[in-house]
């Protein structure tokens, strides 16, 4: 059944599983593994669990568990010192500073030290408590006429949560991912686009 299911994606509409390969079909099972979870944090939002996976989608494409572990941990230890870093983490890369204005933002009862906060990001459990406290605030928000709710929610998560329509609407437009802004547009995709695309390939028909 596995290998069907990968079979399948080789011959899928979206031209982002021929073009990321084994990133696409390990994006997918990680999902697919995770479902429950997921699905039961989606209930919690009332919102179709499809959107919940397709804000995140594209960053699961990028995660490279090895290299996650290799890169950061320098990085936390400086962290923890008290240092001004910044980085990516875990399977959802979330950034401490991203928790950090969630934490704020909703004024959560919880340890907001950054030995605790660090510590929930390196748990899925974690990362899925911080993408349900995203998606509430982006709940709160009024959609923008002529984006969905998915388009700006991912928006929201790859440029910035307190970025200006202004500013959401330049990002809405750029091709930096997987690799940022500095590389060619060319070589590159914009990331609501995967997560709408992921969207059409696995939410409701």
């Amino acid at each position: 059944m596995k290998y069907l299911f990968f079979l399948c994606l080789l011959w899928s509409p979206s031209p982002y599983a021929k073009k990321y390969g084994q990133n696409y079909q390990k994006a997918i099972a990680f999902l697919q593994q995770h479902q429950s979870l997921l699905e039961q944090t989606a209930k919690e939002l009332e919102i179709e669990p499809a959107a919940l996976k397709a804000v995140v989608f594209p960053e699961l494409l990028r995660y490279n568990q090895l290299k996650d572990m290799l890169e950061t941990e320098a990085l936390e230890q400086a962290y923890l010192r008290g240092l001004a870093v910044d980085f990516s983490i875990g399977p959802f890369q979330m950034k401490p500073s991203f928790a950090q204005t969630l934490e704020d933002s909703l004024d959560l009862a919880i340890d907001r030290s950054p030995k605790a906060r660090l510590a929930r990001l390196k748990t899925l459990e974690g990362q899925i408590f911080y993408l349900k406290c995203f998606l509430q605030i982006c709940q709160k928000e009024k959609c923008p006429p002529n984006w969905s709710p998915l388009e700006l929610w991912s928006c929201k998560y790859n440029s910035g949560l307190n970025k200006s329509l202004e500013e959401l609407s330049y990002w809405r437009q750029q091709k930096a991912f997987p690799y940022g802004p500095k590389l060619s547009p060319d070589i590159q995709d914009n990331y609501s686009d995967i997560a709408l695309d992921y969207y059409q390939q696995f939410g409701p028909k």
